[in-house]
């Protein structure tokens, strides 16, 4: 079953079961997902998981932001709802990899890549990681190991 599929099944089954927060965190998902569906730069292509994973890992970014920002607000009770939501939206992200399993990956990129170049490495890491790995972690560690 893909992602797609996925949150539209839990999506049903949360309104059977009268769940709001989980309803509108995945309403708010859903419409995300068509909308990009919608935009110009997807004509002729097909909305798959990648998509969907990427829109996600936007959600989950931004959810991170709004609750530093609440924080510093003293605005906890709107903090723990953003909480909520994402843990509601990390249900569908992959495992994130270890530190450790990221440090291997980049270590050998490193080593087979013939260009010094960051933006390679961190190109070819992403790639390898398929959304296991956090972009700001592999960054920092890509830095360590390059020495730069």
């Amino acid at each position: 079953m893909s992602l797609i599929e996925t949150i539209e099944k839990d999506f049903l089954e949360a309104q059977k079961a009268r769940n709001e927060s989980v309803v509108s965190t995945l309403r708010l998902l859903k419409s995300e997902i068509q909308k990009k569906a919608k935009d110009p730069s997807m004509v002729g292509k097909e909305m798959n998981d990648e998509v969907a994973l990427q829109i996600l890992k936007i959600q989950v970014k931004q959810r991170n932001e709004s609750i530093a920002e609440y924080r510093k607000a003293n605005r906890e009770d709107l903090a723990s709802k953003e909480e909520q939501e994402l843990k509601i939206i990390e249900k569908y992200l992959p495992e994130q990899m270890s530190e450790e399993q990221i440090r291997e990956i980049v270590k050998k990129v490193v080593a087979n890549s013939s260009a010094n170049n960051f933006g390679a490495v961190m190109k070819e890491v992403m790639a390898q990681t398929s959304g296991a790995a956090d972009g700001k972690v592999v960054s920092s560690i890509v830095k360590e190991e390059m020495g730069a």
